[in-house]
């Protein structure tokens, strides 16, 4: 999850107003009338060329309305995303209502116009593959989401939007479906992931669940997905480890058994094996367990794309710092703080598949976010002078979208670091185009309304 930060600053705006006169008066009187209107003008800032180029280049957006299909605003991005075959949206926090609307809106579009057809979340990976079964067998997608996507989205207001619209595409030939990357246990693996691996191993006749330590595997996995202070004891926990790496093993041998995820050997090799290392982390206290989660969520969202998804298109639901890259090279603007030396998703993503991954992050100008750390509604106030969203904002946008990968000599400016706050809404410095592809613009930003 991204920090939720704000700083207050003053947002200044310069304007002026000059108006034209036909002068018809003697050469006296003309040059008296001239001469205040030359001063004026001569004293008076042009549009800043950072303004003109932004009025030029980005893109209008007419609505974040989810229910709005009239995607000729959104046709731009088309040309922007090109051939990609993964677009990762991101969000500043877990709790900005605009941006999940956004996003729902920028998904229907994907879907309609584009062929993408599965949307992965930064949701367990064997709990949403649970329930895109539950949905083909007549679970409704809203009630399957809430036991396999984090409560912050599936049981937020502004995202139940895209849920509904999951359900209306079932039956078609191309459903929007249901998928997960993260390695952090959601309710489906706490009640049915060993008795559901138990029934694949014993269908192809393993070895491994004979083995005497098994019962131990499967308990100590049963109280890890249960409990994050749960830690085994040291007998367990070398009983768990030996087990855990024989499974992998005897899977890494298996052919598959079926076209279905779940008859996949290298579905149980990455969901039990990231789940597995995740917990190993959490037991050894580890200062790079972030590191090891977003690790974990590229390798399974890399095999998602290779393998079973091989030839379709993928939307990636996440905070934005698992979807950018190169966070090593933003200036958090705190002192002794930064992102380098740690492993982020999207960046392993691009490192492995490069431009067939396109990034969209997403920030505000003004408004209000909910802070989910506290369940309390913060203000977002008013951007920087110079920084991103205040440049939009004075450049008239409400709603907007900046192309970073196609930006042309006459944006070369975008290609300085500048100020912007697409990560937890708190200002920090980066050349942006280097971070992600394009960058969605709301003015005026409204908090997302989640049940608590």
């Amino acid at each position: 999850m991204s920090r939720n930060r704000s700083t207050n600053f003053d947002s200044v705006t310069y304007a002026t107003n000059t108006e034209n006169r036909e002068l018809r008066v003697g050469p006296m009187l003309l040059l008296l009338a001239i001469l205040p209107f030359a001063f004026a003008c001569s004293t008076s800032p042009s549009e800043p060329s950072e303004v003109t180029w932004l009025k030029d280049h980005a893109v209008t957006v007419r609505s974040l309305d989810p229910t709005d299909e009239q995607f000729a605003d959104l046709e731009p991005l088309r040309a922007m995303i090109g051939d990609a075959k993964i677009v990762l949206l991101g969000e500043q926090t877990h709790g900005d209502g605009s941006t999940f609307k956004a996003k729902v809106r920028i998904i229907k579009f994907l879907h309609q116009q584009m062929g993408f057809d599965v949307v992965a979340f930064e949701s367990g990976m064997y709990d949403c593959q649970k329930a895109w079964q539950m949905i083909q067998a007549g679970t409704p997608v809203q009630s399957s989401a809430e036991s396999s996507v984090f409560t912050l989205w599936s049981l937020c207001t502004e995202v139940k939007p895209l849920f509904a619209y999951m359900q209306s595409t079932l039956g078609q030939p191309h459903p929007l479906e249901l998928a997960g990357m993260d390695c952090q246990v959601m309710p489906l693996a706490k009640t049915s992931l060993v008795t559901d691996l138990e029934d694949y191993l014993a269908a192809r006749g393993a070895a491994t669940p004979s083995d005497p330590d098994w019962e131990t595997f499967t308990d100590v996995f049963q109280q890890a997905a249960l409990s994050k202070s749960f830690k085994p004891s040291d007998s367990q926990r070398q009983a768990y480890s030996r087990v855990l790496e024989r499974l992998l093993n005897e899977l890494a041998g298996m052919a598959a058994a079926g076209q279905a995820m779940m008859q996949l050997p290298g579905f149980w090799i990455r969901a039990i094996g990231s789940y597995g290392r995740r917990f190993e982390s959490i037991w050894d206290a580890r200062p790079d367990g972030s590191s090891r989660r977003d690790g974990e969520m590229a390798q399974n969202l890399l095999w998602l794309n290779q393998v079973p998804y091989l030839n379709r298109k993928l939307i990636v639901w996440a905070a934005s710092l698992h979807a950018f890259r190169n966070q090593d090279r933003i200036d958090i603007l705190l002192p002794d703080l930064s992102y380098g030396g740690k492993t982020f998703m999207g960046n392993e993503i691009w490192k492995a598949i490069g431009s067939a991954s396109f990034v969209v992050g997403f920030t505000a100008f003004q408004g209000y976010f909910t802070d989910i750390s506290t369940n309390t509604i913060q203000v977002l106030p008013p951007a920087s002078p110079g920084s991103i969203e205040a440049l939009m904002s004075d450049s008239g946008f409400e709603l907007g979208i900046i192309d970073y990968r196609h930006l042309g000599a006459d944006g070369s400016w975008l290609q300085a670091p500048l100020l912007s706050r697409p990560l937890g809404n708190g200002e920090m410095k980066a050349v942006w185009p280097q971070i992600m592809d394009a960058l969605f613009f709301v003015k005026t930003a409204n908090h997302s309304t989640p049940p608590w």
